[in-house]
C-alpha cells in the first residue's frame, strides 16, 4: 500500500467561512442562502468586498 492509496480526489466547494464543503454548484448556492452563512459573513472583516449575489430562502444541505 503506497501513500497515493489513501488519497482521494475531491472536486466541489469549500465555504471558507462556515468550513463546510459542497460537491455542486446548486448545493453552494444554496448554502450562500442560509442564515449560517449569513451570520458568519456578519462577523467577517471587509464583508463589504463580496459581492451579493445571492437571495434568501433556500435550504442547507450539507455533504
Amino acid at each position: 500500500s503506497s501513500a497515493l492509496d489513501i488519497l482521494v480526489p475531491k472536486a466541489g466547494f469549500f465555504c471558507q467561512i462556515c468550513s463546510l464543503f459542497y460537491a455542486d454548484e446548486p448545493s453552494m448556492i444554496n448554502h450562500c442562502r442560509t442564515p449560517l452563512h449569513r451570520q458568519n459573513m456578519e462577523v467577517l472583516p471587509g464583508k463589504g468586498k463580496i459581492p451579493q449575489i445571492l437571495g434568501s430562502g433556500a435550504v442547507e444541505s450539507p455533504l
